[in-house]
């Protein structure tokens, strides 16, 4: 199943789903092990655990493509995010190919 088609049918159930957030792709790993569904990357998580810093912007988009192509290439279980500073999930797809 594609991952679009596997988020579709998560949201069609139209029930509350727990998705634990991963800043990495050990914690992605982890998640999947512990049988979640899905996961979601937070641009927080990263600016935290590879600058150590807050949230503040210093991220770049490279960072976030990187750290998001590491993690799809670790775990089978969906990852999404609603929106990465002004790019949506599917601008990052067109421009890093991240799949």
């Amino acid at each position: 199943m594609r991952s679009t088609e596997k988020i579709k049918e998560i949201m069609a159930r139209r029930a509350a789903v727990i998705v634990p957030g991963a800043a990495n792709a050990m914690f992605a790993r982890m998640i999947e092990a512990t049988g979640f569904e899905a996961v979601y990357v937070t641009g927080a998580g990263i600016a935290n655990m590879h600058l150590g810093v807050p949230d503040i912007g210093l991220t770049t988009m490279t960072e976030v493509a990187e750290t998001l192509a590491r993690i799809s290439d670790t775990v089978s279980i969906e990852e999404r995010q609603k929106s990465v500073g002004k790019d949506t999930w599917d601008e990052l797809e067109r421009r890093y190919r991240v799949e």
